[in-house]
């Protein structure tokens, strides 16, 4: 078995020259959208760390009951059942308790904690001393949307390093390479999500989540051809609960618009949106100057939603904008 990363230069360099000098953070973030392989590269820094071969083969014993989920020495705490987060108790009984105990098999192991999003500062508090003085053989690794979730002292401890979405051509490599999918499938695929690859996978696989919201964005753009604004913002309305999932319907409906303010200026232009039905519309009813306005205002409040930002306040604001 192998794990092969796409675009994730920085962590394989990251873990390469650690590597060579034999000297390892004890504790890492990682931060990225949702599907961009924050999981997959804490893995991969599980088998660098453990690895008999010390580079991650993928073939050696270690690596294979990492990728299997069957190391012991790789504990990944479930979160709370009731309330889903990393609770104070969970901490410090499933990692800050256990971190004293010597591994079962390596010299070292591993803590993953995926998705922080949302613990609470006092679970994190929980973790500063052993983060601060860890046992020579414990290693942490924490994922999360972005860095801002973590209290400093926790970042200040930590090699952060953030996972960017893969390049288009890597996305499409990757769902090749799993042998599960047709070329029409993938294209449209990374149409839709770009170079996510989860959000790719997700999609070609049926979750109705991301299937709707590719739903979601075309509705969006047919109402910005149409002009009806109530229509927009009860699609928008639909996905502000969430700042990052409004984030990311907006960039699927970035790239329609963008397809259709291309397609006004070129003629003809490789599309990257979803649905080349709204292009169409986009392009019979809005001129190439008004699409280009639309998409900077897209743009605008999707880097807004990246801030504290009131999601259902930018949500009105842009169908009004966008319909005008």
């Amino acid at each position: 078995m192998y794990i092969k990363l796409y675009s994730k230069d920085a962590v394989v360099r990251t873990m390469t020259a650690m590597q060579r000098t034999g000297r390892f953070a004890h504790t890492y973030i990682l931060t990225g959208d949702k599907g961009f392989g924050k999981k997959t590269s804490a893995l991969y820094i599980a088998m660098s760390l453990l690895c008999d071969n010390g580079n991650a083969c993928g073939e050696c014993c270690q690596c294979r009951r990492i990728l299997s989920g069957q190391h012991p020495d790789v504990i990944i705490p479930e979160k709370d059942k009731r309330s889903k987060i990393y609770t104070v108790d969970l901490i410090r009984e499933k990692v800050v308790a256990d971190a004293i105990i010597s591994p079962n098999d390596c010299d070292r192991k591993v803590y993953i904690l995926p998705d922080c999003e949302d613990w609470k500062d006092a679970s994190q508090d929980a973790l500063l001393k052993v983060t601060e003085e860890p046992p020579p053989s414990v290693y942490f690794i924490f994922t999360a949307r972005n860095k801002g979730i973590f209290l400093p002292t926790l970042i200040s401890r930590a090699m952060c390093i953030e996972i960017p979405e893969a390049d288009r051509e890597s996305c499409r490599e990757c769902l090749a390479d799993l042998g599960k999918y047709s070329d029409e499938q993938i294209k449209q695929a990374v149409n839709a999500f770009g170079g996510n690859i989860g959000g790719c996978i997700g999609y070609l696989d049926g979750d109705e989540e991301l299937t709707h919201m590719a739903r979601s964005a075309e509705r969006a753009a047919l109402d910005i051809a149409g002009r009806n604004e109530y229509d927009m913002l009860a699609v928008l309305t639909e996905f502000s609960s969430d700042r990052e999932n409004l984030r990311q319907l907006l960039g699927m409906i970035i790239k329609i618009v963008r397809d259709g303010s291309a397609m006004q200026v070129k003629g003809d232009t490789d599309l990257l949106g979803c649905s080349e039905k709204a292009v169409n519309a986009l392009t019979n009813s809005l001129s190439a100057e008004r699409l280009t306005a639309i998409y900077k205002e897209l743009c605008r409040v999707s880097e807004m939603c990246t801030m504290n930002v009131n999601a259902a306040v930018a949500a009105a604001m842009l169908a009004g904008i966008c319909c005008s």
